[in-house]
């Protein structure tokens, strides 16, 4: 890497449309879109960006903002740890050759070829070679402008997160003390849409310039994938900081379980719990972040853990609980706490506590519980103050073994779009009951698929009573709405083929021609039994669709 001679750019031989601009001019943005798609309060308002994902193809199809990487960077994307590592140095290598060229000749032609490979290859599975091949000597100038080129002006993002990295690096040597503020400014504006986050994040550590405040603006402008990758690189050193994430921790629009675990690691929750009174909102998040907990060392036995003695832990929460549990909420969540700890005891689950430290714990929470007559406040409080259904509150009830089929049927039956209350009343104990709210259900199935809201929360149940409103599952499968066809298609996967409903085969195939998604696609091969979950039968269904 010899040649530092700045480029120019002249008219370009290479282009999607044959004239003499530059590729990653032509179309929209991503710098500029993102910029002018931030709102008065500093949030990127759009759900999409004006590209498409590279490993979409031209498809009509956009993953959120931010969730394709760490997919892609997780073994679920290949069979195999090793399969995902050979994929990954291949578009190394791939990446290396054209800017390995361009460094050598930086001609128009290889800033093209370049460009190319950049906005083609997913930067997640590369960037890092990329970066220590670059580290080894100063960055050539004609790199320098070409990549910074791409950060204002390419079209592609892929293309955009390379730049965004590289010019990281650039910032690590960069004397304008001007220009180091401008680029800072601009790759945190970048930040904001969370397709970006965590390569500006990167950037910046890379070049010493990320300060914690940093962190903190992206973490308060964030909702998502972005605001997660702030969250792990930021430092919680003042109490109002540490009361922030304990709060807002998972009040995101991602499910991510090992959130808790980055949580304990995060704070001293033992520090916390020693404390001689909490306030009421300190533990309500206190009970949210050890439900979560637990919730993960379930879904994730071979997964890190927290360095914290869980009998300890609890413990100490219920000490505090004695001075909280009258509190409708709270209880809830107590009650939420007794299931999940019941649910250990039931399968033998003796990894973090023993049998007798599971019953004494299961044992204190019911003490708790049931020295206050709930069933007044519940009955109260079947509904939240909009109207809607108080799920937490009906939640408790039944796990206390309150009877509220009675209330919540005429919920129903008053208001059918109140669609969550299925999950209690489809309950096969309770036979008669069940079958009314089933036809109940079908019965009102088209008026739940009119739109798209009302019949999820009823397909989500539905996954849990094989063979029940298969009907309406049937219709689901070719709603207008993805969402509606998307659950249609986890009900399937979940029930056993000999419950589907009779037409389900016809239903599939005619949903395959209506869906424009390669997931949904490659779910109804799978059902249909003519693909598997693999990520090399999901590129198949691309380049399929592509082709078509």
């Amino acid at each position: 890497m010899t040649n530092s001679n700045s480029i120019s750019f002249p008219a370009y031989p290479f282009s999607h449309s044959g004239d003499s601009t530059p590729a990653w001019t032509q179309g929209t943005g991503i710098f500029d879109y993102v910029k002018e798609n931030i709102d008065a309060e500093g949030f990127f308002t759009k759900e999409i960006l004006p590209d498409k994902p590279a490993a979409t193809g031209e498809l009509d199809f956009q993953p959120m903002l931010g969730s394709f990487d760490p997919y892609l960077m997780s073994d679920l994307s290949a069979d195999s740890t090793q399969q995902r590592e050979i994929r990954a140095e291949n578009f190394s290598r791939q990446i290396h050759t054209v800017l390995q060229a361009f460094l050598e000749d930086p001609t128009p032609v290889h800033a093209a070829d370049f460009y190319m490979k950049a906005a083609t290859l997913p930067c997640i599975l590369y960037y890092d070679t990329v970066i220590e091949t670059l580290s080894q000597e100063p960055i050539p100038a004609c790199l320098k402008d070409l990549t910074q080129e791409w950060l204002y002006k390419a079209v592609n993002r892929e293309a955009v997160k390379l730049a965004i990295v590289i010019t990281g690096l650039c910032l690590l040597n960069e004397d304008n003390l001007t220009l180091c503020w401008q680029l800072k400014k601009d790759l945190l504006l970048l930040a904001r849409c969370e397709e970006f986050t965590c390569f500006v994040v990167y950037a910046l550590k890379l070049s010493h310039q990320l300060e914690n405040s940093d962190l903190w603006d992206l973490m308060t402008h964030t909702r998502g994938w972005g605001r997660l990758g702030a969250i792990e690189a930021c430092e919680f050193n003042l109490i109002k900081e540490r009361k922030w994430l304990l709060h807002n921790a998972f009040l995101q629009t991602i499910d991510y379980p090992a959130m808790a675990l980055m949580v304990f690691n995060k704070l001293n929750i033992m520090d916390l719990l020693d404390h001689e009174h909490l306030q009421e909102d300190t533990f309500q998040d206190l009970t949210t972040l050890i439900l979560h907990y637990l919730i993960y060392l379930t879904e994730e036995p071979e997964g890190p853990k927290a360095n914290i003695d869980l009998w300890e832990l609890l413990e100490a929460y219920l000490h505090h609980a004695e001075e909280h549990h009258t509190d409708l909420v709270t209880a809830s969540g107590l009650t939420n706490l007794r299931e999940y700890l019941k649910q250990w005891t039931e399968n033998q689950y003796w990894d973090y506590l023993t049998s007798n430290q599971l019953h004494l714990l299961i044992g204190k929470i019911e003490t708790l519980l049931l020295s206050t007559d709930w069933l007044p406040q519940i009955k109260a409080h079947l509904l939240d103050k909009d109207g809607n259904a108080n799920l937490d509150t009906i939640h408790m009830g039944f796990a206390l073994g309150l009877d509220l089929h009675k209330e919540l049927w005429a919920i129903l039956k008053k208001d059918p779009l109140q669609t969550e209350l299925y999950g209690f009343l489809l309950d096969p104990k309770h036979k008669r009951m069940a079958g009314m709210a089933a036809k109940f259900a079908s019965a009102h199935a088209d008026l739940y698929l009119e739109q798209e809201e009302p019949c999820l929360p009823l397909l989500d149940t539905l996954q849990y009573f094989p063979g029940t409103c298969g009907d309406l599952v049937e219709k689901a499968l070719v709603s207008i709405y993805d969402s509606c066809r998307s659950l249609a298609l986890q009900v399937l996967e979940a029930w056993p083929e000999s419950t589907w409903p009779k037409d389900a085969q016809l239903a599939l195939q005619k949903a395959r021609t209506m869906t424009t998604s390669p997931l949904q696609k490659l779910q109804i091969d799978v059902l249909l039994k003519k693909r598997t979950m693999e990520y090399q039968d999901f590129l198949d269904v691309i380049r399929e669709s592509k082709n078509k």
